[in-house]
């Protein structure tokens, strides 16, 4: 597969991406000996520093607006040496478009580097069709890609995320150039799959009940190494937490007295913000782990290993069924829908977008009303179902006798 550099060609230059901006170079004997530096400094507002071709070699900075990197570049040109360059404009290569095009995304980190496995797979299928140049392609050629793609047995889902880099950047680079490039993936269409559908075909999704979470928690209290994934796991299986909702949080965001936590900082998006009232059993295992680590989960680099350990303990407790880490988040929601709970209560205590006009518009919630909404529809509930384990974990003295602190590195299983 191939990868995405730092240098892209941009007309008869080359540009290679600096942490503050770009550095360009002249590519072609028209151009040779040419360099200036360009930064974006807002979305379509540049900056420019080189030297004048006057003879004096003096300074410019300069500011002016352009759509892109080409465009930026073209105007540097003229204003640095009076002109656009002497020989025919390059073609764009197809993995400099894409390049060009992620570097104007405000995406995370891990986003980009799944556009860019993305693009990857999509360079490979053109280079085994010798394509080469961005004007090269056409909807024919992404419609062969997608093809493909269901001849591999690959589903709908997997076909729309492989082929939307391409969709994206080519409505990008057609509006960014509409005298030179059009959108060639205007009109496509997913592909149907060449399989039929059966009801045995389906593969229904894992979730664990209420006591089965229970269950796991006091399985892993049971077992020093297993201390440190005792609060993600009942804060995701409990109270509906994502994978990384629960790795970045923070002590300070627990509020042991008013018995809430609240989701806030770096999220899913402004609807993921929420203060939620946490069940007994959440709360008793919160006053036991609570240490001097500003953040509630140590031990791990990161999310990523933090839910290998997750899955490594499942697997350990029991080998069926077969759930995956983020698998824990789907208790409440499976359970509520099952038992009727009370639907808006439910998408707001997940962190899920409004799913309707009247969510969104037009239902009114003082935060703390919310918060005592959410107490009575949710929490109560769970409460309900684990009176029994809460009970039990009192009564072995868990508050009293601990095995080991709260700060010992267990990060992995026994």
């Amino acid at each position: 597969m191939r990868s995405l550099t730092n240098e892209i060609h941009v007309g008869n230059y080359l540009a290679r991406q600096r942490k503050n901006g770009f550095l360009i170079r002249g590519l072609t004997p028209a151009t040779k000996g040419r360099k200036f530096s360009l930064k974006r400094i807002a979305t379509g507002k540049w900056s420019l520093s080189g030297s004048v071709s006057n003879g004096k070699q003096e300074r410019l900075r300069k500011r002016f607006d352009a759509l892109g990197l080409e465009e930026a570049v073209e105007e540097a040109d003229r204003f640095l040496y009076g002109g656009g360059p002497a020989e025919p404009f390059i073609k764009l290569l197809i993995c400099d478009c894409f390049t060009n095009w992620l570097s104007t995304l405000s995406i995370r980190e891990e986003t980009k580097r799944n556009y860019s496995i993305c693009i990857g797979y999509f360079l490979d299928w053109c280079d085994s069709q010798g394509l080469r140049a961005w004007d090269d392609l056409r909807l024919q050629h992404l419609e062969a890609y997608a093809s493909g793609l269901v001849a591999d047995n690959k589903k709908p889902r997997t076909i729309k995320l492989y082929t939307q880099p391409a969709r994206t950047a080519s409505r990008w680079a057609s509006q960014n150039w509409p005298e030179r490039y059009k959108d060639f993936a205007a009109g496509f269409r997913l592909p149907k799959p060449n399989s039929e559908y059966l009801l045995a075909d389906q593969d229904p999704r894992v979730f664990l009940p209420l006591e089965e979470v229970a269950k796991f928690i006091f399985w892993l209290w049971d077992r020093p190494r297993c201390r440190n994934i005792v609060v993600g796991v009942a804060l995701q299986g409990l109270c509906g937490l994502r994978v990384r909702e629960v790795f970045r949080l923070r002590w300070e965001d627990i509020d042991l007295v008013t018995e809430t936590v609240t989701i806030q900082g770096r999220v899913k998006n402004a609807h993921s913000v929420r203060r939620l009232p946490l069940p007994k059993l959440v709360l008793a295992v919160l006053s036991e782990l609570k240490g001097r680590s500003p953040y509630v989960i140590t031990g791990f680099q990161d999310d990523k290993n933090y839910s290998e350990a997750v899955r490594d303990a499942l697997n350990a407790w029991r080998s069926e069924p077969d759930l995956e880490t983020k698998g824990l988040r789907r208790t409440l929601p499976s359970v509520g829908v099952r038992e009727g709970w009370h639907n808006y209560a439910l998408e707001r205590f997940l962190g899920h977008s409004p799913k309707t006009i009247t969510d969104r518009h037009y239902v009114a919630y003082t935060p703390d009303q919310l918060l005592e909404l959410l107490r009575k529809e949710i929490v109560a509930r769970v409460d309900e179902v684990l009176e029994p384990f809460l009970q039990e974990w009192q009564q072995n003295g868990k508050k009293k006798n601990p095995k080991t602190g709260p700060h010992e590195d267990v990060s992995s299983v026994e």
